[in-house]
């Protein structure tokens, strides 16, 4: 597709189709207006729109690369801001499981050693011993935290 086309795309005449006219026909005048845009643009040419909003391929910096990077900065600090708050949040939600953790473990120890009692204390007694030889079993053999 030729330039002409690319500018021209949408005349009726193109499309051949019975459609609003969006403009006037392409002149010659302005073909070599846009060639001559084109061409400054291919050769890496300041001017015009091109230098106000900033040309990406060789490193001027227009308002349009401002923005972006101005947008590439609040984006990076949101992040940063949002990964803080994850830390905390996988803080608090370590701490939580290391509690419930702690609190569970020293249920189970304090439930092992009672039931450690109970039997050296039934068995005590149906050997016909004496509760200080199941209570000295019960110190020797008891879970510890």
């Amino acid at each position: 597709m030729s330039l002409r086309n690319i500018l021209s795309y949408g005349q009726p005449e193109q499309l051949n189709a019975p459609f609003v006219d969006l403009g006037a026909p392409v002149t010659d005048e302005g073909m070599a207006a846009a060639q001559g845009i084109i061409n400054n643009y291919q050769q890496g040419g300041q001017g015009g729109l091109t230098s106000l909003l900033g040309s990406f391929g060789n490193g001027s910096t227009g308002l349009l690369g401002l923005g972006q990077l101005g947008l590439g900065a609040i984006g990076t600090i949101g992040g940063l801001v949002n990964s803080r708050n994850m830390l905390g949040l996988a803080r608090d939600q370590f701490k939580q499981a290391r509690d419930v953790t702690n609190t569970n473990l020293t249920n189970q120890i304090q439930s092992y050693n009672t039931a450690l009692a109970d039997r050296a204390r039934t068995r005590a007694a149906m050997e016909g011993r004496d509760m200080e030889s199941a209570n000295k079993y019960v110190e020797e053999n008891k879970l510890r935290r």
